[in-house]
């Protein structure tokens, strides 16, 4: 007997399809789940290593951050200048060639350093959830 169910609200058996018997016979109707009985939300109250965990978390994601974009500013600022007064003294006017070069390098540069702080930041906080044993992959 091998019970087949296309639709959660109605599963017939094949054996009794295959011998051509009456199909709606043998439906068996079961009520589908609803959403708000397969989601139901725990209360959950932090304990107060957890609430260590979140404090450190956040002050390590805001030291990360802030060297991440004081990083991107200062190289990415000077690479944009370099290439702006580079460009001036080759032509000894202003292009504006030179000047979206210049904003696009220095953009991209403050990006990748940015992105590079976000990456490390989230390897520390996870280093934060080991080391006080809250497990960062049960949230």
């Amino acid at each position: 007997m091998q019970l087949v169910g296309l639709n959660p609200q109605v599963a017939f058996q094949a054996k009794q399809a295959e011998n051509k018997t009456d199909v709606n016979a043998t439906v068996n109707t079961k009520t589908a789940p609803t959403p708000d009985d397969s989601f139901e939300k725990t209360e959950h109250k932090k304990t107060f290593k957890e609430g260590l965990g979140s404090v450190a978390k956040f002050f390590v994601n805001m030291k990360e951050m802030a060297v991440g974009i004081v990083k991107g500013l200062l190289y990415g600022g000077a690479a944009a200048g370099a290439i702006v007064l580079g460009d001036r003294a080759i032509n000894l006017k202003h292009t504006m060639k030179g000047g979206m070069a210049a904003s696009i390098v220095g953009g991209g540069i403050a990006a990748f350093h940015i992105i590079k702080a976000r990456l490390k930041s989230n390897q520390r906080t996870a280093n934060v959830d080991h080391q006080l044993k809250i497990g960062h992959r049960d949230k």
